[in-house]
């Protein structure tokens, strides 16, 4: 047909099925008049009802029109370009319609506020936009590359979804292969348009439903993937050669995720407060370490000799060894017992991959059921070793039932057997066992570490409880001797206190030191005289009378708060300073600033989204001092 849909339309007495089709879509493009009238108005009554029909109706008449094209290859390449950008820009307008929604509230949840701003001055949000457009191009890709590849009479046949809509592809698998990836392409993109809106006004929600995209995107190209062995395993059973790589969109995707657990980490990191929990000695990543190891022996299963086939007669012996990467490379001319073997392998390697990629991921993104994963990975490792195992010694244990299935496979390899099958003795080996018992042996290290036990340990961390006196004492001590096996992690709610707590050996060295240079009792005249002497010979000359040092001590004989009032330039700053240093005392200056507009300025303030406390100097120099009791102390808020 070269008619367009008007002209089809037309047509209708015809009954052809086009022109039946043409008729539908022609009286739909009319009809999508109305979703545009009612989004106009939406904006009269500043909702976003009209928007939303208008979307589904657009997205809806879209999507026809692609399945219309997969099962006729009646629309041209242009026709088809349009429709990628009607869906595109209706993408666009899905996301611009949120936001509008997101706009029209104004409601705003402190909590979420305070995180919002703690995310914009990270880079976290950014990043993982970056890694969501890249899972979704990657999930673009399952439409280029080739589902399988097979030789079909003669002639290299690639299995591309795209050539539905755009080569005429009419072969029955391939059309629904491509409608159901594009059913799940399209939920995946209608979700990602969700996640941007996000992004712009909750960053967290963003990033929690990033975590959900990429998780569902990875789902997809497994499927991809699986499809595409599945259809090999078909076209090798019934004799044509194939293969596939439509493992690469899966592989890309598993980088995809690597890099945003490690992100997720990160806004962990930055999200949660650390749960204060007893936990065993060893750090989580022992427990890793392990997965990884019990993954690689099931890898090296590749490198293992499988099945060892050792033929003898008189001064006659030769051997084939097949090694799991023989098996999966000539398994089409093996008999089918060795094609079962190999699709257990091609099985293992995908679960043993994915779990190994679970367990790191999780391990990255701090995800609490780290230890439920690694229980998990384990088990299916050791459960595949233990089949492959066990399937060398049941070719043993049949040898005897079909002989001449082994002489085809030496006749297979090109190892000359000459005479009758009979003649021979044959003697079939596997050294699966070993990476079984290697396998074993990890699984026991792991039982013996207690690398499963991690959450039945868990307990609360003890809080920090008042003794009697009226002191802070810490019972996670006391607990610790009743518990070998176990240390605890403590969260620290101010940082910046304990910095100061960790000086507190420095300060009392410092105090001895000042001992040292204690004078004679002295009495308050010879004080004055000393304090005025000692600022008349400082660096900055500084001049003071007696009776002023006199008053300036009184005053703090009346009361620990001084108010010094005066010109500027006059020396209120220097006088406390001066005095400080003439006395060996410490003085800390807190510059007050005209902008200040609350406590918090002075004081400091709790972050609820952190749950920390960040004291500001003021409240530092308070600390200290309390650190320092048998110091003296000057506190001076200058410009007040």
């Amino acid at each position: 047909y070269s008619e367009s849909f008007w002209e089809l339309a037309k047509d209708l007495s015809s009954g052809d099925f086009i022109n039946i089709i043409a008729f539908i879509f022609t009286l739909l493009f009319y009809i999508s008049i109305l979703p545009i009238l009612i989004s106009g108005i939406s904006i009269i009554k500043k909702n976003n009802k009209g928007f939303v029909i208008s979307m589904i109706y657009f997205i809806v008449f879209e999507t026809l029109l692609i399945v219309f094209q997969s099962i006729s290859t009646y629309l041209s390449v242009f026709a088809i370009v349009l429709i990628i950008l009607n869906v595109v820009f209706t993408l666009g307008a899905f996301v611009m319609l949120i936001l509008r929604g997101k706009n029209m509230d104004h409601t705003i949840d402190p909590k979420k506020e305070a995180k919002e701003v703690l995310l914009k001055n990270t880079k976290i949000p950014l990043a993982v936009l970056i890694v969501d457009l890249i899972a979704v191009i990657i999930l673009v890709s399952t439409f280029v590359f080739p589902v399988y590849s097979a030789v079909i009479s003669n002639t290299i046949y690639h299995s591309v979804l795209a050539s539905v809509l755009f080569l005429g592809e009419t072969r029955i698998e391939v059309v629904i292969y491509f409608l159901v990836n594009f059913a799940l392409f399209l939920g995946m993109v209608l979700y990602f348009a969700q996640c941007i809106s996000y992004y712009f006004y909750d960053k967290e929600s963003f990033i929690k439903k990033s975590k959900t995209l990429i998780s569902y995107i990875f789902i997809v190209t497994l499927v991809f993937f699986l499809s595409g062995l599945g259809m090999v395993i078909y076209h090798t059973l019934i004799g044509n050669i194939a293969q596939t790589i439509a493992y690469i969109p899966m592989l890309l995707n598993s980088v995809v995720i690597f890099v945003f657990s490690v992100l997720m980490g990160k806004f962990h990191a930055i999200n949660h407060s650390v749960i204060n929990t007893a936990k065993v000695r060893f750090a989580r990543i022992e427990s890793l370490f392990y997965v990884i190891v019990i993954t690689a022996i099931t890898g090296l299963m590749l490198l293992l000799k499988i099945i060892k086939i050792d033929i003898v007669s008189g001064s006659y012996t030769d051997t084939v060894e097949l090694t799991g990467i023989a098996i999966l490379r000539d398994y089409a001319s093996l008999d089918p017992g060795y094609r079962i073997i190999a699709f257990v392998l091609v099985v293992m390697l995908i679960a043993s991959g994915i779990f190994l990629l679970a367990a790191i991921s999780s391990y990255l993104a701090k995800y609490r059921k780290f230890d439920n994963i690694v229980k998990s990975a384990t088990m299916i490792n050791i459960f595949f070793i233990f089949i492959i195992s066990i399937s060398g010694y049941y070719f043993q244990i049949g040898q005897q039932i079909d002989k001449a299935i082994i002489l085809d496979i030496f006749s297979f390899y090109g190892i000359p057997v000459p005479g009758s099958i009979n003649d021979y003795e044959y003697l079939i080996r596997s050294d699966a066992i070993y990476a079984l018992i290697a396998s074993v042996a990890v699984l026991v290290i792991m039982f013996l570490r207690k690398a499963f036990d991690h959450e039945e340990m868990n307990i609360f961390e003890p809080a920090l409880l008042p003794a009697s006196d009226g002191k802070i004492e810490d019972t996670s001590s006391k607990l610790s001797s009743d518990t070998d096996d176990e240390s605890f992690s403590t969260f620290d709610p101010c940082p910046a206190f304990s910095e100061l707590d960790k000086k507190v050996d420095g300060y009392g060295k410092d105090l001895e030191k000042r001992k040292s240079q204690k004078t004679k009792d002295k009495t308050l005249h010879e004080l004055v005289h000393f304090v005025v002497e000692y600022a008349k010979n400082s660096r900055l000359h500084l001049s003071y009378t007696e009776e002023d040092i006199a008053t300036f001590v009184a005053g703090l004989g009346a009361s620990k708060l001084s108010i010094l009032q005066g010109m500027s330039g006059t020396g209120k700053t220097s006088l406390p300073k001066i005095f400080a240093e003439a006395i060996l005392a410490n003085c800390d200056i807190i510059e007050v600033e005209s902008s200040w507009k609350d406590k918090n300025e002075l004081l400091g303030y709790y972050n609820e989204f952190s749950m920390k406390y960040t004291p500001k100097k003021f409240t530092l120099a308070l600390y200290k001092a309390a650190l320092n009791q048998d110091i003296f102390t000057f506190i001076l808020l200058d410009e007040m």
